[in-house]
């Protein structure tokens, strides 16, 4: 099994409506293939910068297509002895979420967490959040609420 580390931030609107439609509210989706299944098992999250006492929640969803405009991140591998290119593409700092994100049963995970401190959700790696064998899915991480302006950095370690 190959892990790897994707890392991206975003920085947030003022307002967020929670349905992951906001400009930049995206902060990283990552996009399998229908030959490898790529699965999720650590999320760490942070605000850069001076961290006012404010929470925000997310959510890891499902989609079945990445945003039209984001910046490519490539997954670097945890395992430099393997350096193995990962199969899965990854995108960051998306100026708008795809449609596909917002369907009914397509969250996966949610999570809070206060900008004074980090985020860490770890699983154990042979399992974790899954998304299906498919060329057209992804699972993308954004913001469902703020009480802020932060940059939210988030960095994700995920398995083919």
């Amino acid at each position: 099994m190959r892990r790897y580390a994707v890392v991206g931030d975003q920085a947030v609107p003022s307002t967020v409506t929670g349905d992951g439609s906001d400009t930049h509210s995206m902060i990283l989706e990552l996009a399998g293939t229908s030959a490898v299944v790529p699965h999720l098992y650590m999320i760490h999250a942070g605000s850069v910068g001076t961290p006012a006492d404010q929470q925000y929640s997310f959510r890891v969803a499902r989609g079945t297509a990445l945003a039209a405009t984001a910046d490519s991140v490539t997954p670097e591998p945890i395992d430099i002895q393997s350096n193995v290119a990962s199969a899965s593409s990854a995108q960051s700092n998306a100026t708008e979420a795809p449609s596909t994100l917002l369907t009914a049963n397509s969250f996966l995970f949610d999570g809070i967490f206060n900008a004074r401190s980090t985020y860490n959700w770890i699983e154990d790696p042979d399992r974790g959040v899954m998304g299906p064998a498919s060329t057209a899915t992804i699972m993308a991480y954004f913001l469902d609420s703020t009480g802020g302006t932060p940059t939210v950095r988030m960095t994700w370690h995920f398995a083919e």
